[in-house]
Formats: C-alpha cells, sequence, structure tokens
C-alpha cells in the first residue's frame, strides 16, 4: 500500500472515532483491528506523519490499536507538537517504542539532539529501529535505563514490566520485579555525559519524575526552560505524591504550567526563556 492510499484508509476510518474509545478498546475491536493492521498495512503505522513499525513480539494488539486510531500517547503528542520548539535539545525519559521519539527527532533543527532513554530492555531494539527509519539515525541516541536515585547509590534498579509496552515500574526489591536489573540513570548524569547546555525534557516515566523534582532540581533551574512530563501518583522516599503535590514541585522550582491534557503538563521556566514552537 504507497502512503498516498495509507493516509487515505487511515483518514476515512479516523471518521469512525464517533463510535467511542469504550467500542474502539473492546475485546472484539481491538481484535479486528490488530488483524486489519497486520494483514493490510504490513504491521507498520502512520502516528502523525512518522511510519512506526509495529513487528516486534513486544508490541500488543492493544498497543496497535491505539496507533491506529491515533489514541497512543494522544495528549502528549499533541503538546509536544504545540510547545516543543525545534532549536533546542531534548532528552526524553521512556521512550518506549519510538512513537514520540520519531515525532521529536523528526521535528528538530538540524544540529539538534535527542537522547531517549527506555527501561525495557525487549524496546530497545524496535525503539532504535522506528527512530531510524524516520530519519533520524544521526541526531538521536537510545539508552537502555531507568531513571532512579537510590539510597545507597547503585549501578541497577529492580525494574518490573507488563503486558504491553505502555507498563513499566520501579520495584522496591529484586523479589517484587520481573527479573529485569536495569541500569540506573539520572538527569545529571545524562546532562553530563551529553554536555546539553540548555535541553527541554519530556518524560513518562510512572512517577519516577518525582525523584527529578527533588535530586536534579538544581539541573532543571539551570538548563531546562520546557518540560513535558505526564504526571503519575507515586510514593517517593516514603511520601505519598498526588499529581497536585507534584505540579506543586515543579512550580516550587519556579515553573509555571502553559497548559495540560489529563495528566499530561506542559512546565515552562520563563526565566530561561524559550523560542516559538512552530
Amino acid at each position: 500500500m504507497v502512503l498516498a492510499e495509507r493516509e487515505q484508509c487511515q483518514g476515512a476510518m479516523m471518521h469512525l472515532r464517533h463510535v467511542g474509545f469504550r467500542v474502539l478498546s473492546s475485546a472484539p475491536s481491538v481484535y479486528l483491528t490488530d488483524i486489519v493492521v497486520r494483514r493490510v498495512y504490513g504491521g507498520k503505522l502512520l502516528s502523525r506523519g512518522r511510519m512506526i513499525d509495529t513487528n516486534d513480539a513486544s508490541v500488543s494488539p492493544w498497543v496497535r490499536t491505539l496507533i491506529f486510531w491515533d489514541m497512543y500517547e494522544n495528549a502528549e503528542l499533541q503538546l509536544i507538537q504545540q510547545f516543543l520548539p525545534k532549536d533546542i535539545d531534548v532528552i526524553e525519559l521512556g521512550g518506549s517504542i519510538g512513537v514520540v521519539a520519531s515525532q521529536i527527532a523528526g521535528s528538530l533543527d538540524g544540529g539538534r539532539r535527542l537522547v531517549s532513554v527506555e527501561g525495557n530492555p525487549s524496546l530497545i531494539e524496535l525503539l532504535k529501529r522506528n527512530v531510524e527509519a524516520n530519519g533520524c539515525r544521526d541526531c538521536a541516541t537510545v539508552i537502555h535505563g531507568a531513571v532512579a536515585y537510590a539510597t545507597p547509590p547503585s549501578d541497577f534498579v529492580s525494574m518490573s514490566f507488563g503486558d504491553s509496552s505502555l507498563a513499566g515500574w520501579l520495584s522496591d526489591s529484586p523479589e517484587q520485579s520481573s527479573g529485569h536489573q536495569v541500569p540506573c540513570v539520572t538527569l545529571g548524569a545524562l546532562i553530563s555525559r551529553y554536555q546539553f547546555e540548555r535541553f527541554a525534557l519530556i518524560a513518562d516515566i510512572e512517577g519516577a519524575e518525582a525523584g527529578i523534582f527533588v535530586h536534579d532540581k538544581e539541573i532543571l533551574i539551570r538548563c531546562c526552560p520546557l518540560m513535558i512530563v505526564e504526571l503519575h501518583e507515586t510514593t517517593f522516599e516514603g511520601r505519598r505524591l498526588s499529581i497536585p503535590d507534584l505540579v506543586t514541585m515543579a512550580k516550587e522550582l519556579g515553573y509555571t504550567v502553559k497548559d495540560n491534557r489529563r495528566n499530561v503538563y506542559v512546565f515552562e521556566n520563563l526565566a530561561l526563556g524559550l523560542s516559538p514552537a512552530q
């Protein structure tokens, strides 16, 4: 199927979205959509102009359905298109299969860089493949790791992963994890390694953003004019944090809420200045 036909077909199918998310997410709908994606589209789908390969055992029928119906990370993608400037380096935490990373990297000016971090080892090659397939081989770097601020410091952290590529979280102990020991990374270590003087932060890391707000706040205050973060209720260092708590933490670092859609927030540090998105 050529690109124009693919766009027309997906565009026509989008008119059916009025039937509602509940119907689209039902088991029969997921089953039928998955068949269409694999047999008609060969497992490759357009997501906001970027071709995404879903031909991997780590991609569930549910995730294929979300991408097909333009519901995969929809709020995050809309806010990135609206607010992320082209002339800034980007760190993405929680790269998953590369849908968001491909959108980011493909929109950056020449010479700008994207570093995408993903904890699930089964997603790393697919993340790389999708980013590179969208013309981002030279500007994007994919890292296997998870943001964690362990006490005492540790080189690895225990992680659990769900049945789909959407689910992954830090475990309190190796016994509670799914057997994955993932290299620890911190925002400070990434900035030092890649020598970013200014960067935008894109994050969907299931509550681990709390650690960044606490332990890497100096870097955010100094170098990060824009954050687009999907916030999650979490427990951090013995304290239960709600989404409003996390918003307050960001505001205490000097950020204002520029916009939000559901639990995805755009934070801007006006003191650092930011070019408008184009």
